[in-house]
């Protein structure tokens, strides 16, 4: 358990999802799209930098899912090792086969969670989710864990 934590802190650092330009354009739509009445600027803000946190964390959940239980000791022990972040990166992306559409995927999932959609129907995004995670070589982000592991260590 206190590696998967440490595993994905890590990760956490390396994504810096708020930091990429499709990211906060799909966490802007996702706002949007829950049509949340009178949202005050400072309440948006607040509610963007949760979401934000959110899908870092359902992300990696699903990369450390994706790999196979000798990848995660592999990834572990570039992790322990503090291997430069390119290489931590470029092992996610040599060891998940199809990465995009796992990002992709993930960030349908993601909507339709969060927005209380079913997930079939939320087919129509699948260009913005595509276009949030475009560019090469995607960075690992982090994905929420189940429900009794995924709150923030203070």
């Amino acid at each position: 358990m206190n590696n998967l934590t440490n595993v994905i802190a890590k990760l956490d650092s390396m994504a810096k999802v708020g930091n990429n330009n499709n990211i906060q354009a799909y966490i802007d739509q996702l706002i949007k799209d829950k049509h949340f009445p009178d949202l005050t600027d400072e309440v948006r803000e607040q509610v963007k930098q949760d979401l934000i946190v959110r899908l870092d964390d359902f992300i990696a959940a699903r990369i450390i899912s994706a790999l196979s239980d000798e990848e995660v000791v592999q990834f572990e022990t570039l992790l322990k090792e503090k291997k430069p972040e390119n290489q931590v990166q470029q092992f996610i992306v040599d060891h998940i086969e199809d990465l995009i559409d796992l990002l992709t995927e993930t960030l349908l999932e993601f909507r339709g969670v969060y927005l209380g959609l079913d997930t079939q129907s939320s087919a129509p995004t699948d260009a913005g989710a595509k276009a949030a995670v475009a560019s090469k070589p995607p960075a690992p982000m982090v994905a929420p864990l189940p429900p009794d592991q995924g709150k923030p260590m203070n």
